[in-house]
């Protein structure tokens, strides 16, 4: 299963990126990050420095994932949202567009918000 990488991406060479990832145009990846197997980096995305994504993540269009962040796997960040540093996100959560996750979210919840709260 090949990485796919657009040409107009960045990803630091100390990256570590999953078989079956695909990163988008203008999108970013930087140094320290383990992104897992089939996960989506889009367009204009950023993964901070040392993050951990599980399989099947996607980040959103122009989402933002700060530092030290863990992500479960198959969790969706929404488009536009943005993750502060050094929180952790379960599996099966999904972030709505123009999200602002500022703690933890649980496995398999919806968080919605500014700032995100987990919804029932």
């Amino acid at each position: 299963m090949p990485t796919i990488i657009a040409d107009s991406a960045q990803v630091s060479p100390r990256a570590k990126l999953g078989p079956g990832t695909v990163v988008m145009p203008q999108a970013a990846v930087n140094i320290g990050s383990d992104i897992g197997t089939g996960c989506i980096i889009n367009t204009g995305a950023s993964v901070d420095h040392d993050c951990r994504l599980g399989s099947c993540v996607h980040i959103a269009p122009g989402a933002h994932v700060g530092g030290h962040v863990t992500i479960g796997e198959r969790s969706w960040i929404g488009i536009g949202s943005s993750v502060r540093n050094g929180i952790d996100i379960g599996s099966d959560v999904m972030v709505g567009a123009g999200a602002a996750v500022v703690s933890n979210l649980p496995d398999g919840c919806r968080a919605v918000g500014v700032p995100a709260k987990a919804q029932d």
